[in-house]
């Protein structure tokens, strides 16, 4: 369901909780021996959980008889698990099979961010997704994208834009605005971007951040607009420069953003102030491994306290959005949102979600029209060949470097030989091309510091969504750049001049109208083609492609006007005469 504004129960419903509290109603559901997990009280106890319509009435010694008991003696029974922040179209799946996805892995609430679907389809999409939602059993605060394109001081456009009234006005009617990542904007002193922002953040509706490589003055400028979260924390030093301006940082464990393997001891040690997210996460780790019980899995095997990991994305993201009254805890007056546990370590699986007191249960449905229909236009015939400024001798060429685990990319610098004009490319390089998918004739290439032997193709290439393709076979990079054009988007591996494996993506050229399970069986065979062509983790590389064209995380990128500098703030050449 959506929330068009985060309510709490009506004073009707907590009366009669209260009433059955005192045995003078009778409950509606009632939990017996479980072993419940007190994140208010950082420890765990025996107690009976008594439910009354929509909310939890009584924990421990519950008076009233009940319509329904479930005996849950030793099972763990936590509150249900809230995503802080994270994005529907990072899964490739429909907004039913996302919702069906998260549910059955213990996500009882989530604020998503659906900004990629702005920067294709705009406006109108944003509100077809919200139609989608409502439908859905999950508990959505969806957000409206703020910075459609990404970035005004980039020229970077995707297929549509949105304006910052436009913005507000689906924000208030929403649950809040998406992450704010025009962060040139901010450090330049826009006062459109500046005034828009403040305005939202004195609304009382949510915003979300992005403060990635903001610090001192800076991070202080983006902070007084009334910013109080940050995804974008990738070490400690960051972390603590946001705690200490009373951000919350959120820390990532998704896809390929794994900012909890550093940072677990500091989610431990500051609980309940720093909520895990998963951000990205595609649908193979989302259905074989899980959503933010696949986290909690992860902290505690990296150490941290069982207690203080359920903490982490429960309590910790109910605080940070003030919705710890009504969401976040197993307690007196909170939403009956809940989910059993059948074990409280680094093997817990998810038994059973409980969403407003009745087990959620949810039903495939098909997409609307009106996220149906091919977005995907290329209007001319690209070039795979790399052209150098000298016909011979040698150039400097800028390499987009990987960090591992990371959002954030370096540069480094490589000589290649030239001849007849060509850059000779080989070793431990792939070339990179931004193609255009919205009737332009634009294209913009860089080099990427990862050998790929054949070609992978995504029309998912943040924010604005041209086609990204990486690779170092001109006749597989063809073929994978065909497979896209004719599906209306999509994922693909090429090898040898032919297309090996091929996620469809006809929803917006972003997500797929399968199933959850058979996404996941495509998303494999794309990512093991891919894993083997790079001799590398293709699941974490795939993310790590689809972020290249994003121009507001540092430090190199591309889009389809060519190689971008985020710290220049400026489009730089690819080769320079060495």
């Amino acid at each position: 369901m959506t929330l068009e504004r985060p309510a709490g129960p009506s004073p009707q419903e907590l009366v009669s909780a209260s009433r059955a509290a005192l045995g003078l109603e009778p409950l509606d559901l009632l939990i017996k021996d479980a072993e419940v997990v007190d994140v208010w009280g950082r420890r765990t106890g025996s107690w009976d959980v008594g439910v009354k319509g929509r909310v939890v009435a009584c924990v421990g010694s519950c008076r009233s008889r009940a319509r329904r008991v479930v005996n849950a003696k030793g099972a763990y029974l936590a509150p249900g698990f809230i995503d802080a922040h994270m994005h529907l179209e990072s899964t490739f799946l429909s907004p039913s099979e996302f919702s069906k996805e998260l549910v059955k892995h213990g996500t009882t609430a989530a604020f998503v961010d659906i900004h990629e679907v702005g920067n294709v389809l705009g406006i109108k999409g944003v509100y077809a997704v919200a139609e989608e939602f409502r439908h859905a059993l999950l508990k959505v605060f969806l957000l409206a994208p703020p910075n459609v394109p990404p970035s005004r001081r980039v020229d970077d456009a995707g297929g549509a834009s949105i304006s910052y009234p436009e913005a507000l006005e689906a924000a208030r009617a929403l649950s809040g605005l998406g992450e704010v990542m025009d962060l040139q904007s901010v450090v330049d002193g826009d006062e459109d971007l500046m005034n828009f922002v403040a305005e939202a953040s004195v609304s009382e509706t949510v915003v979300q951040g992005h403060m990635a490589g903001l610090s001192g003055p800076e991070l202080d400028a983006y902070v007084s607009l009334g910013v109080r979260n940050d995804h974008e924390v990738t070490t400690r030093e960051e972390l603590m420069e946001r705690l200490s301006r009373g951000v919350f940082p959120f820390v990532r464990f998704g896809s390929s953003w794994r900012d909890l393997d550093r940072l677990s001891d500091l989610v431990s040690r500051y609980s309940p102030l720093v909520p895990i997210v998963v951000d990205d996460i595609h649908a193979l780790h989302l259905v074989r491994e899980g959503h933010l019980d696949r986290a909690v899995r992860r902290a505690i095997e990296l150490g941290v306290d069982p207690v203080d990991a359920v903490r982490a994305v429960t309590l910790a993201p109910a605080l940070s959005y003030g919705l710890e009254r009504w969401l976040g805890s197993v307690a007196p007056g909170r939403f009956a949102d809940l989910v059993l546990l059948d074990s409280l370590d680094d093997r817990l699986r998810v038994i059973q979600t409980f969403i407003n007191g009745s087990e959620a249960v949810c039903s495939p449905r098909k997409v609307s029209p009106q996220l149906d229909g091919n977005t995907v236009t290329v209007s001319f015939r690209p070039s795979f060949e790399l052209r150098a400024p000298v016909a011979r001798g040698q150039v400097q060429a800028r390499v987009i470097e990987l960090v591992n685990g990371s959002t954030i990319t370096s540069e480094s610098l490589e000589v290649l030989r030239v001849e007849d004009g060509r850059p000779i490319i080989k070793g431990d390089l792939s070339e990179v091309h931004v193609i255009n998918r919205y009737g332009r004739e634009l294209q913009g290439s860089g080099l990427l510091g990862l050998s790929v032997s054949g070609a992978l193709a995504s029309s998912v290439a943040h924010d604005t969504h041209n086609i990204i393709i990486v690779g170092s076979e001109r006749d597989s990079m063809e073929a994978a750049l065909e497979a896209i054009r004719t599906k209306g988007g999509g994922i693909a591996f090429a090898q040898g001049g032919s297309v090996k494996a091929f996620l469809p993506l006809p929803i917006a050229g972003l997500m797929s109208d399968l199933s959850s399970e058979e996404v996941a069986s495509r998303l494999e065979d794309v990512t093991n083609g891919l894993s083997r062509a790079c001799n590398c983790d293709g699941d974490l590389v795939l993310n790590q492609v689809q972020l290249l064209t994003l121009p507001v995380i540092p430090e190199l990128r591309v889009t389809d006007k060519g190689l971008y500098s985020v710290s220049r703030r400026s489009y730089v050449p690819l080769f320079e005469v060495s």
